[in-house]
């Protein structure tokens, strides 16, 4: 699903122009989009990029918690190895390690996530990385280069990717 942000606090009337196969209901009472969104995750598949730390790790360990299906992703495998040893019994997990920025990449583990899974409900490409803490003059083009390839390419490649798949569900 495609959703953009929400402002408000309550957001029924936001979210009832927006179609989703998860059964949304705007008369029920949810508080926010969140709240609903979280408990309807049992049984759909979770693609998470960038899941071998900080927000990509929480993600993946809240949502399998809820009962998603993850497939997992990150440039560091020891990372990745990490966040499933968060996870008790993790069953219906599937894990790649690869560069987001390099496309060829990107589109074999779309295609191997879709072939274990046989379909893919959300994507979070949230894969990204910062220069550290140099100044602009500090900064190399290599570093720029490399930012932009992961935040800006991993993001499109993703999205690219796994697209045609979602518009499916």
């Amino acid at each position: 699903i495609n959703v953009p942000y929400l402002r408000s606090k309550d957001s029924r009337s936001e979210l009832s122009s927006i179609k989703t196969n998860m059964d949304y209901d705007p008369s029920k009472d949810y508080k926010d989009f969140d709240s609903w969104f979280m408990k309807n995750l049992n049984d759909k598949v979770v693609v998470i990029t960038g899941a071998g730390s900080g927000i990509g790790r929480s993600l993946a360990l809240k949502m399998y918690k809820l009962g998603a299906k993850l497939a997992l992703n990150d440039l560091k495998k020891n990372a990745l190895d990490e966040t499933l040893s968060m996870i008790d019994n993790p069953e219906n997990i599937y894990t790649e390690t690869f560069d987001v920025s390099v496309k060829k990449d990107f589109d074999l583990f779309a295609k191997n996530v879709i072939n274990h899974f046989k379909k893919v409900d959300v994507l979070i490409n949230n894969a990204g990385i910062t220069v550290g803490s140099y100044s602009v003059s500090e900064t190399s083009i290599e570093k720029y280069e490399k930012v932009i390839g992961i935040n800006l390419w991993g993001m499109i490649y993703g999205t690219l990717c796994f697209l045609p798949e979602l518009r499916k569900q």
